[in-house]
C-alpha cells in the first residue's frame, strides 16, 4: 500500500505554495471552501515536472523565505481573482 499525505489548514489554502506541495508528494489538500476555486485553478495548470523541480530547489534552500520567494515566481500559475 501506498502511503498517503494530506495538508490542512493555512499551508493547504496559500495557492502559492500548492505546486510545492503537490512536488513533495502531497495527495490532498484540504482548505475553507473559499479558496478552492483558486486552489483547482492551479492544479488545472500545474506540470507536476514543474513542482518536482520546485520541490528540488526547496529541498536545498536555507531559508523558508527563498522557498516562498521561488514559489510566487510563476506569473503562469498565480491565484486568479474571483
Amino acid at each position: 500500500m501506498v502511503p498517503w499525505t494530506g495538508v490542512c489548514g493555512e499551508i493547504a489554502g496559500d495557492a502559492f505554495l500548492t505546486p510545492l506541495l503537490l512536488g513533495l508528494g502531497v495527495d490532498e489538500l484540504s482548505t475553507a471552501p473559499s479558496v478552492v476555486p483558486h486552489i483547482k485553478y492551479i492544479v488545472r495548470r500545474l506540470k507536476m515536472s514543474e513542482a518536482q523541480a520546485l520541490a528540488e530547489f526547496a529541498l536545498q534552500c536555507e531559508s523558508p523565505s527563498e522557498i516562498y520567494r521561488r514559489c510566487q515566481d510563476s506569473p503562469r500559475l498565480r491565484p486568479q481573482p474571483l
